[in-house]
């Protein structure tokens, strides 16, 4: 039986070439390889099997070996190749984000891009309290940077920690903060499951990258392996709620039937999706997640 497939190519919004192309597959264990995967390898897997109109749908979405993530602290941010399909799109990310007004300084070296985003200066009116420079200032650059009108899944998954918060209402700190400490973890993927369950189709969509000249087709989709290793035990009741309020330290596995994706409008995507005026930037959202894609309570 042919496995009908499909390949476009397409120009984003910030001028890089993608060759995306579309395979169907069973629906039936779609994600098994994902679940296998996750145990020992970076990805994702987002799953829903709630429905509400015009909110919710029943999607699976998954990944495994990303090429790049983007993490933060506070305002120090870094963007990280994975392997050598990241290092093709690095240069793209670093001159997007150094060309940005909001970040104070970025340094360039091997694999990594590391910089910091300036501090809001000078008042401001509460409508703009979100528009302040901040670490999502570099999320909607990225967004701009790989949107395309008909692309509807490409986009960053990962996690928020609480902390993020204090970007737009300082806050004196009390307790100490781990110095392995990550308040955002974010990937983004080459390669993604999807499911929809109401129609009862999946498909494997894989995408190719061009860039100045240099492109990631025949290089590998790998990434380094590394069993996972969860808790010993749960914390009891009444145990001190510890200062860890940011992402957990190795973010690589969400379990599934843990996690919500919420329909939004077309576009590049990002794994947890904000409300008010974000909602129409941010496309697909994760609602609560366990193992070691972790938000801890919110403690100053």
């Amino acid at each position: 039986m042919t496995t009908p497939t499909s390949t476009e190519q397409y120009l984003t919004r910030g001028g890089i070439t993608v060759r995306r192309t579309i395979e169907s597959v069973p629906v039936r264990h779609a994600v098994e390889p994902i679940l296998e995967g996750l145990d020992q390898r970076r990805g994702a897997l987002l799953t829903s099997s709630y429905e509400y109109p015009g909110r919710y749908t029943r999607w699976d979405l998954g990944f495994i070996d990303p090429p790049v993530v983007l993490t933060a602290r506070g305002r120090r941010f870094r963007a990280e190749a994975l392997n050598a399909r990241g290092r093709v799109l690095l240069p793209a990310l670093g001159r997007t984000l150094s060309g940005l007004d909001v970040v104070a300084a970025i340094d360039t070296r091997d694999d990594v891009l590391e910089g910091q985003v300036r501090p809001p200066a000078g008042r401001f009116t509460e409508e703009d309290r979100s528009r302040q420079p901040s670490v999502f200032s570099l999320l909607r650059a990225l967004v701009d940077l790989f949107f395309h009108e008909d692309e509807p899944h490409l986009g960053l998954y990962g996690a928020f920690g609480y902390d993020l918060a204090f970007q737009f209402e300082p806050v004196r700190l009390k307790l100490e903060r781990p110095p392995d400490q990550r308040d955002l973890v974010l990937y983004l993927p080459d390669e993604l499951i999807v499911v929809d369950h109401r129609r009862e189709v999946a498909q494997r969509r894989r995408y190719e990258f061009e860039i100045d000249g240099h492109a990631t087709d025949g290089l590998p989709r790998d990434g380094a392996t590394r069993p996972y290793v969860g808790h010993a035990e749960a914390p009891r009741a009444g145990e001190e709620i510890e200062a860890r309020v940011g992402v957990a330290a190795d973010v690589a596995h969400v379990h599934r039937h843990t996690a919500g994706l919420e329909e939004g409008q077309r576009g590049f995507a990002v794994g947890i999706a904000f409300h008010g005026e974000e909602q129409g930037l941010f496309h697909r959202g994760v609602h609560h997640t366990i193992s070691s894609l972790t938000l801890q309570c919110p403690v100053c």
